[in-house]
Protein backbone atom coordinates (compact mmCIF):
# COMPACT_ATOMS: atom_id res chain seq x y z
CA UNK A 1 0.00 0.00 0.00
CA UNK A 2 3.02 1.95 1.24
CA UNK A 3 4.83 1.85 -2.18
CA UNK A 4 1.44 2.00 -4.25
CA UNK A 5 1.08 5.53 -2.73
CA UNK A 6 4.54 6.69 -3.45
CA UNK A 7 4.36 5.63 -6.80
CA UNK A 8 0.92 7.74 -7.28
CA UNK A 9 2.63 10.92 -5.97
CA UNK A 10 5.66 10.50 -7.72
CA UNK A 11 3.17 10.44 -10.89
CA UNK A 12 1.30 13.13 -10.04
CA UNK A 13 4.11 15.65 -9.60
CA UNK A 14 5.75 14.83 -12.88
CA UNK A 15 5.46 17.41 -15.86
CA UNK A 16 3.59 15.90 -18.33
CA UNK A 17 5.75 15.42 -21.86
CA UNK A 18 4.74 18.93 -23.62
CA UNK A 19 6.01 21.11 -20.50
CA UNK A 20 9.52 22.30 -20.43
CA UNK A 21 9.40 22.83 -16.60
CA UNK A 22 13.38 23.12 -15.50
CA UNK A 23 16.93 23.93 -17.82
CA UNK A 24 17.21 19.98 -19.00
CA UNK A 25 13.47 19.60 -19.56
CA UNK A 26 10.54 17.18 -18.59
CA UNK A 27 13.01 14.03 -17.67
CA UNK A 28 15.84 16.36 -16.90
CA UNK A 29 18.20 15.14 -19.88
CA UNK A 30 17.78 17.78 -22.37
CA UNK A 31 15.31 15.50 -24.27
CA UNK A 32 11.25 16.54 -24.97
CA UNK A 33 9.04 13.63 -26.90
CA UNK A 34 7.84 16.73 -28.50
CA UNK A 35 7.39 16.11 -32.07
CA UNK A 36 5.70 18.41 -35.68
CA UNK A 37 8.98 20.27 -34.15
CA UNK A 38 10.31 22.63 -37.42
CA UNK A 39 13.74 21.97 -39.11
CA UNK A 40 14.30 25.51 -39.54
CA UNK A 41 14.18 28.62 -37.37
CA UNK A 42 13.64 30.86 -40.01
CA UNK A 43 10.94 33.87 -40.83
CA UNK A 44 8.68 30.92 -42.31
CA UNK A 45 8.64 28.93 -38.93
CA UNK A 46 8.54 32.01 -36.41
CA UNK A 47 5.59 32.26 -34.89
CA UNK A 48 6.82 35.26 -32.74
CA UNK A 49 9.34 37.62 -31.15
CA UNK A 50 9.41 39.33 -27.83
CA UNK A 51 12.53 41.46 -26.88
CA UNK A 52 13.02 41.27 -22.82
CA UNK A 53 13.76 44.33 -20.52
CA UNK A 54 17.55 43.10 -20.49
CA UNK A 55 19.80 40.49 -20.68
CA UNK A 56 20.01 36.69 -19.09
CA UNK A 57 21.16 33.37 -19.25
CA UNK A 58 18.49 31.82 -18.28
CA UNK A 59 16.70 28.65 -20.03
CA UNK A 60 12.77 29.70 -20.29
CA UNK A 61 10.41 27.50 -18.35
CA UNK A 62 7.16 26.55 -20.02
CA UNK A 63 3.79 25.04 -18.13
CA UNK A 64 0.31 25.43 -20.19
CA UNK A 65 -0.68 28.86 -21.92
CA UNK A 66 2.65 30.63 -19.90
CA UNK A 67 6.38 30.86 -20.80
CA UNK A 68 8.76 32.01 -17.67
CA UNK A 69 11.79 33.90 -17.88
CA UNK A 70 14.44 36.29 -15.93
CA UNK A 71 16.76 38.94 -17.25
CA UNK A 72 18.34 42.11 -15.91
CA UNK A 73 16.25 44.96 -16.60
CA UNK A 74 18.41 47.48 -18.05
CA UNK A 75 16.18 50.72 -16.84
CA UNK A 76 15.80 49.89 -13.19
CA UNK A 77 18.86 47.67 -12.65
CA UNK A 78 16.63 44.97 -11.04
CA UNK A 79 16.47 41.73 -11.41
CA UNK A 80 13.02 40.64 -13.04
CA UNK A 81 10.82 37.16 -13.66
CA UNK A 82 8.02 37.87 -16.76
CA UNK A 83 5.34 35.42 -17.78
CA UNK A 84 4.83 35.41 -21.35
CA UNK A 85 1.66 34.01 -23.44
CA UNK A 86 2.86 30.99 -25.53
CA UNK A 87 0.89 31.80 -28.04
CA UNK A 88 1.73 35.34 -28.97
CA UNK A 89 4.87 36.40 -26.29
CA UNK A 90 2.62 39.01 -25.13
CA UNK A 91 3.70 40.12 -21.66
CA UNK A 92 0.81 38.68 -19.30
CA UNK A 93 2.97 39.97 -15.32
CA UNK A 94 6.59 40.56 -14.73
CA UNK A 95 7.69 41.21 -11.21
CA UNK A 96 10.94 42.43 -9.49
CA UNK A 97 12.82 40.21 -7.55
CA UNK A 98 16.10 41.62 -5.93
CA UNK A 99 18.83 44.84 -6.92
CA UNK A 100 21.24 43.33 -10.10
CA UNK A 101 24.97 43.89 -9.90
CA UNK A 102 27.04 42.77 -12.72
CA UNK A 103 30.88 42.01 -11.01
CA UNK A 104 32.09 39.70 -14.02
CA UNK A 105 31.64 40.32 -17.80
CA UNK A 106 31.54 36.50 -17.69
CA UNK A 107 27.90 35.47 -16.06
CA UNK A 108 25.04 38.49 -15.84
CA UNK A 109 23.76 36.81 -12.44
CA UNK A 110 20.86 36.28 -14.77
CA UNK A 111 22.01 32.52 -15.51
CA UNK A 112 20.07 30.20 -12.83
CA UNK A 113 17.30 28.98 -14.99
CA UNK A 114 13.43 28.71 -13.38
CA UNK A 115 11.95 25.81 -12.24
CA UNK A 116 8.46 25.36 -12.38
CA UNK A 117 5.34 22.69 -11.33
CA UNK A 118 1.65 22.75 -11.99
CA UNK A 119 1.56 25.15 -8.45
CA UNK A 120 4.57 27.47 -9.05
CA UNK A 121 7.40 29.29 -10.46
CA UNK A 122 10.35 29.73 -8.73
CA UNK A 123 13.33 31.91 -9.73
CA UNK A 124 16.79 32.17 -8.55
CA UNK A 125 19.91 34.85 -9.09
CA UNK A 126 23.63 35.00 -8.41
CA UNK A 127 22.38 37.79 -5.93
CA UNK A 128 20.97 34.66 -4.02
CA UNK A 129 17.39 36.29 -4.52
CA UNK A 130 14.94 33.07 -4.17
CA UNK A 131 11.17 33.65 -5.23
CA UNK A 132 8.58 31.90 -5.49
CA UNK A 133 5.14 33.29 -7.67
CA UNK A 134 2.32 31.16 -8.31
CA UNK A 135 1.58 31.05 -12.58
CA UNK A 136 -1.22 34.50 -12.53
CA UNK A 137 1.95 35.81 -10.99
CA UNK A 138 0.89 36.07 -6.91
CA UNK A 139 4.22 36.32 -5.12
CA UNK A 140 4.18 33.47 -2.72
CA UNK A 141 7.46 34.15 -0.82
CA UNK A 142 11.22 35.50 -1.29
CA UNK A 143 14.56 35.40 0.59
CA UNK A 144 18.03 35.98 -0.05
CA UNK A 145 20.35 32.76 0.45
CA UNK A 146 23.47 34.64 0.86
CA UNK A 147 21.32 36.80 3.69
CA UNK A 148 20.44 33.58 5.44
CA UNK A 149 23.69 31.28 4.84
CA UNK A 150 26.30 33.54 4.12
CA UNK A 151 28.03 35.40 1.10
CA UNK A 152 28.84 32.99 -1.91
CA UNK A 153 32.26 32.62 -2.45
CA UNK A 154 32.23 31.63 -6.13
CA UNK A 155 35.35 33.17 -8.06
CA UNK A 156 33.24 33.44 -10.92
CA UNK A 157 29.92 34.44 -9.42
CA UNK A 158 26.93 31.71 -8.51
CA UNK A 159 25.26 30.12 -11.20
CA UNK A 160 23.19 27.11 -10.26
CA UNK A 161 20.01 26.45 -11.46
CA UNK A 162 17.59 24.39 -8.28
CA UNK A 163 16.14 21.41 -8.45
CA UNK A 164 11.80 21.49 -8.09
CA UNK A 165 10.70 18.09 -7.12
CA UNK A 166 8.04 16.57 -5.86
CA UNK A 167 7.12 19.82 -3.81
CA UNK A 168 10.08 20.61 -2.33
CA UNK A 169 13.58 22.92 -3.93
CA UNK A 170 17.29 21.44 -3.83
CA UNK A 171 19.35 24.56 -4.21
CA UNK A 172 23.45 23.40 -3.72
CA UNK A 173 26.22 26.13 -3.07
CA UNK A 174 29.53 24.65 -3.97
CA UNK A 175 32.15 27.35 -3.73
CA UNK A 176 35.60 28.01 -2.94
CA UNK A 177 36.95 28.34 1.03
CA UNK A 178 40.55 28.54 2.16
CA UNK A 179 42.93 25.44 1.55
CA UNK A 180 43.37 23.78 5.32
CA UNK A 181 45.72 21.10 6.28
CA UNK A 182 46.51 19.13 3.57
CA UNK A 183 44.06 15.83 3.23
CA UNK A 184 41.25 17.83 5.27
CA UNK A 185 38.44 18.60 3.32
CA UNK A 186 37.35 21.87 2.54
CA UNK A 187 33.39 22.59 4.51
CA UNK A 188 32.17 25.71 3.07
CA UNK A 189 29.56 24.01 0.30
CA UNK A 190 26.50 23.18 1.47
CA UNK A 191 23.36 21.62 -0.05
CA UNK A 192 19.60 22.73 0.55
CA UNK A 193 16.18 21.09 0.90
CA UNK A 194 13.57 24.02 1.25
CA UNK A 195 10.04 23.46 0.95
CA UNK A 196 8.86 25.06 -2.39
CA UNK A 197 5.40 26.64 -0.60
CA UNK A 198 6.84 27.77 2.11
CA UNK A 199 10.48 28.61 1.20
CA UNK A 200 11.79 27.49 4.45
CA UNK A 201 14.58 25.67 5.08
CA UNK A 202 13.77 21.40 5.07
CA UNK A 203 17.33 20.90 6.08
CA UNK A 204 21.14 22.56 5.10
CA UNK A 205 23.68 19.57 4.74
CA UNK A 206 27.50 20.11 4.88
CA UNK A 207 29.17 19.38 1.51
CA UNK A 208 32.84 19.27 2.74
CA UNK A 209 35.15 17.87 -0.70
CA UNK A 210 38.58 17.06 -1.34
CA UNK A 211 39.30 19.88 -4.19
CA UNK A 212 41.16 22.70 -3.57
CA UNK A 213 41.41 25.99 -4.57
CA UNK A 214 38.94 27.15 -7.65
CA UNK A 215 38.69 23.31 -7.99
CA UNK A 216 35.90 23.88 -5.30
CA UNK A 217 33.73 25.70 -6.79
CA UNK A 218 30.84 24.39 -8.86
CA UNK A 219 28.18 25.95 -11.48
CA UNK A 220 26.24 22.40 -12.43
CA UNK A 221 22.91 21.99 -11.06
CA UNK A 222 21.28 19.02 -8.80
CA UNK A 223 19.42 16.27 -10.53
CA UNK A 224 17.29 13.54 -9.56
CA UNK A 225 18.59 9.61 -9.99
CA UNK A 226 16.60 6.36 -9.50
CA UNK A 227 18.13 3.17 -9.07
CA UNK A 228 15.76 0.48 -8.15
CA UNK A 229 13.60 1.63 -5.48
CA UNK A 230 16.01 4.30 -4.38
CA UNK A 231 15.84 8.18 -5.42
CA UNK A 232 19.22 10.27 -4.62
CA UNK A 233 19.52 13.88 -5.59
CA UNK A 234 23.08 14.35 -7.67
CA UNK A 235 25.61 16.86 -6.82
CA UNK A 236 28.67 17.04 -8.72
CA UNK A 237 31.82 19.48 -7.87
CA UNK A 238 34.62 19.82 -5.72
CA UNK A 239 36.27 16.73 -7.24
CA UNK A 240 33.24 14.53 -6.33
CA UNK A 241 29.83 13.37 -7.62
CA UNK A 242 27.54 12.27 -4.50
CA UNK A 243 24.37 11.15 -3.71
CA UNK A 244 21.73 12.63 -1.10
CA UNK A 245 18.97 11.35 0.77
CA UNK A 246 16.28 13.68 -0.76
CA UNK A 247 14.06 14.04 2.45
CA UNK A 248 17.42 14.76 4.80
CA UNK A 249 19.82 15.64 2.93
CA UNK A 250 22.19 12.87 4.41
CA UNK A 251 25.44 11.69 1.93
CA UNK A 252 24.42 8.41 0.44
CA UNK A 253 27.66 7.92 -1.63
CA UNK A 254 30.28 9.30 -2.51
CA UNK A 255 32.20 8.78 -6.52
CA UNK A 256 35.84 10.82 -6.77
CA UNK A 257 39.57 10.07 -7.73
CA UNK A 258 39.42 12.07 -11.33
CA UNK A 259 41.67 14.66 -10.32
CA UNK A 260 44.69 12.74 -10.02
CA UNK A 261 47.10 15.67 -9.84
CA UNK A 262 44.79 17.86 -7.02
CA UNK A 263 44.96 20.52 -9.86
CA UNK A 264 43.74 23.81 -8.28
CA UNK A 265 41.39 24.72 -11.26
CA UNK A 266 39.20 22.12 -11.87
CA UNK A 267 36.24 23.90 -11.38
CA UNK A 268 33.28 21.92 -12.47
CA UNK A 269 30.27 23.70 -15.33
CA UNK A 270 29.16 20.56 -16.79
CA UNK A 271 26.09 18.93 -15.38
CA UNK A 272 25.86 15.24 -15.77
CA UNK A 273 23.06 12.93 -17.18
CA UNK A 274 21.43 9.85 -15.78
CA UNK A 275 20.90 7.12 -18.01
CA UNK A 276 18.80 3.98 -16.86
CA UNK A 277 21.65 2.87 -14.40
CA UNK A 278 24.30 5.02 -15.41
CA UNK A 279 25.20 9.11 -14.51
CA UNK A 280 27.62 10.12 -17.04
CA UNK A 281 29.61 13.21 -16.43
CA UNK A 282 32.51 15.13 -18.56
CA UNK A 283 35.35 15.59 -15.87
CA UNK A 284 36.52 19.68 -15.05
CA UNK A 285 38.12 21.20 -18.11
CA UNK A 286 36.69 18.54 -20.86
CA UNK A 287 39.55 15.93 -19.77
CA UNK A 288 37.45 12.94 -20.07
CA UNK A 289 33.56 11.23 -20.65
CA UNK A 290 33.02 9.10 -17.31
CA UNK A 291 29.74 6.54 -16.32
CA UNK A 292 28.85 5.33 -13.13
CA UNK A 293 26.75 2.88 -12.14
CA UNK A 294 25.69 1.53 -8.37
CA UNK A 295 27.85 -1.18 -7.03
CA UNK A 296 25.67 -3.66 -5.21
CA UNK A 297 26.78 -2.41 -1.89
CA UNK A 298 24.82 1.14 -1.27
CA UNK A 299 27.85 2.94 -3.22
CA UNK A 300 29.26 4.07 -7.35
CA UNK A 301 31.55 2.36 -9.66
CA UNK A 302 32.94 3.42 -12.87
CA UNK A 303 31.30 1.46 -15.72
CA UNK A 304 33.36 2.75 -18.08
CA UNK A 305 35.53 6.16 -19.81
CA UNK A 306 36.26 7.63 -23.04
CA UNK A 307 38.89 10.01 -24.06
CA UNK A 308 37.04 10.14 -27.62
CA UNK A 309 35.20 13.59 -26.82
CA UNK A 310 34.02 15.47 -23.41
CA UNK A 311 32.58 19.07 -22.44
CA UNK A 312 33.77 21.42 -20.41
CA UNK A 313 30.64 23.71 -20.74
CA UNK A 314 27.58 22.10 -22.45
CA UNK A 315 25.64 19.37 -20.69
CA UNK A 316 25.79 15.62 -22.03
CA UNK A 317 22.48 14.82 -23.83
CA UNK A 318 20.17 11.46 -23.33
CA UNK A 319 17.76 10.80 -26.21
CA UNK A 320 16.32 7.88 -27.84
CA UNK A 321 18.97 5.36 -26.49
CA UNK A 322 22.01 7.60 -27.61
CA UNK A 323 24.57 9.82 -25.32
CA UNK A 324 25.47 13.14 -27.15
CA UNK A 325 28.16 15.25 -25.82
CA UNK A 326 28.60 18.91 -27.94
CA UNK A 327 32.22 20.31 -27.10
CA UNK A 328 31.06 24.04 -28.14
CA UNK A 329 35.00 25.42 -27.88
CA UNK A 330 36.16 22.71 -30.96
CA UNK A 331 33.09 22.75 -32.35
CA UNK A 332 32.48 19.17 -32.20
CA UNK A 333 29.33 16.54 -31.60
CA UNK A 334 29.24 13.16 -30.91
CA UNK A 335 27.27 10.36 -30.43
CA UNK A 336 28.13 7.44 -27.50
CA UNK A 337 26.77 4.24 -27.21
CA UNK A 338 25.71 4.89 -23.04
CA UNK A 339 25.74 1.18 -21.72
CA UNK A 340 29.31 0.92 -22.75
CA UNK A 341 30.77 4.39 -23.90
CA UNK A 342 31.63 3.18 -27.68
CA UNK A 343 31.55 5.95 -30.10
CA UNK A 344 28.62 5.34 -32.56
CA UNK A 345 29.52 8.75 -35.07
CA UNK A 346 31.32 12.16 -34.71
CA UNK A 347 31.87 14.93 -36.49
CA UNK A 348 32.55 18.83 -37.05
CA UNK A 349 30.22 22.01 -37.46
CA UNK A 350 31.05 25.52 -37.46
CA UNK A 351 30.02 28.11 -36.09
CA UNK A 352 31.56 31.98 -35.52
CA UNK A 353 30.60 31.53 -31.85
CA UNK A 354 31.17 29.55 -29.31
CA UNK A 355 28.31 27.41 -27.53
CA UNK A 356 27.99 27.89 -23.64
CA UNK A 357 24.08 26.27 -23.94
CA UNK A 358 23.88 22.90 -23.35
CA UNK A 359 21.84 20.85 -26.54
CA UNK A 360 18.61 19.54 -26.51
CA UNK A 361 16.68 17.04 -28.42
CA UNK A 362 12.88 16.41 -29.76
CA UNK A 363 11.33 15.10 -33.04
CA UNK A 364 14.43 13.39 -34.36
CA UNK A 365 16.77 15.99 -34.02
CA UNK A 366 19.04 18.08 -31.85
CA UNK A 367 18.74 21.52 -30.96
CA UNK A 368 22.26 23.63 -30.01
CA UNK A 369 22.78 27.91 -29.88
CA UNK A 370 26.10 29.65 -30.23
CA UNK A 371 26.88 32.59 -28.02
CA UNK A 372 26.37 34.97 -31.03
CA UNK A 373 23.24 33.52 -31.91
CA UNK A 374 23.16 31.01 -34.23
CA UNK A 375 21.04 27.88 -33.65
CA UNK A 376 22.23 24.80 -35.43
CA UNK A 377 20.06 21.80 -35.83
CA UNK A 378 21.31 18.47 -36.28
CA UNK A 379 20.03 14.71 -37.43
CA UNK A 380 19.73 12.81 -34.14
CA UNK A 381 20.76 9.05 -36.27
CA UNK A 382 23.64 10.04 -37.61
CA UNK A 383 25.61 13.21 -38.26
CA UNK A 384 24.40 16.04 -40.09
CA UNK A 385 23.36 19.56 -39.79
CA UNK A 386 20.20 19.88 -41.27
CA UNK A 387 20.37 24.00 -40.84
CA UNK A 388 21.84 26.88 -39.31
CA UNK A 389 20.07 30.65 -38.75
CA UNK A 390 21.23 33.29 -36.85
CA UNK A 391 19.64 35.03 -34.70
CA UNK A 392 20.09 38.72 -34.11
CA UNK A 393 21.71 39.61 -30.70
CA UNK A 394 23.80 42.80 -28.66
CA UNK A 395 25.13 40.40 -26.25
CA UNK A 396 26.16 37.18 -25.20
CA UNK A 397 24.00 34.38 -24.99
CA UNK A 398 23.95 31.11 -22.97
CA UNK A 399 20.73 29.83 -22.67
CA UNK A 400 19.24 26.46 -24.01
CA UNK A 401 16.76 25.41 -26.48
CA UNK A 402 13.52 24.73 -24.52
CA UNK A 403 11.15 22.33 -26.44
CA UNK A 404 7.34 22.24 -25.68
CA UNK A 405 4.17 22.37 -27.48
CA UNK A 406 5.06 22.09 -30.87
CA UNK A 407 7.18 25.13 -30.62
CA UNK A 408 11.18 25.70 -30.14
CA UNK A 409 12.43 28.63 -27.63
CA UNK A 410 15.26 30.02 -28.25
CA UNK A 411 16.34 33.08 -25.92
CA UNK A 412 18.85 35.03 -27.09
CA UNK A 413 20.47 37.30 -24.71
CA UNK A 414 17.77 39.67 -24.62
CA UNK A 415 14.95 38.30 -26.82
CA UNK A 416 12.89 35.08 -26.63
CA UNK A 417 12.00 33.88 -30.29
CA UNK A 418 9.40 31.04 -30.97
CA UNK A 419 9.50 28.94 -34.05
CA UNK A 420 6.59 26.63 -34.80
CA UNK A 421 5.57 24.25 -38.26
CA UNK A 422 3.25 26.70 -40.23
Amino acid sequence: MRLALLMLLLVVNVADAGEWPNWRGPTFDGASAETALPERLDDTTRRWMQPLPGVGDATPAIWGERVFVTAIDRETSMFVVLALRRSDGEVLWKHEVGIAFNPSHRDDLAAPSPVIDGERVVVLFGSGDLAAFTHDGTRLWQRNLQKDHGKFTNQWVYGSSPLLLDGRLYVQVLQTSPDALAGTPRTGSYVLGIDAASGKDLWKHPRPCPGRGESQDSYTTPLPFTSGADTSILVLGGDCLTGHHPLTGVEQWRFTGWNTTKAKDWRMITTPVAVGDRIILCTARGRRLLALTPDGMGGMRQAWSSDALSSDVAAPLSYRGNLYVLNGDERELACFNPADGALRWRGDFTTTGVIRASPTAGDGRLYAVSETGEVVVFAADAFRVISTTTLPSEHPGRASIALAHGTVFVRTADALHAFAQP
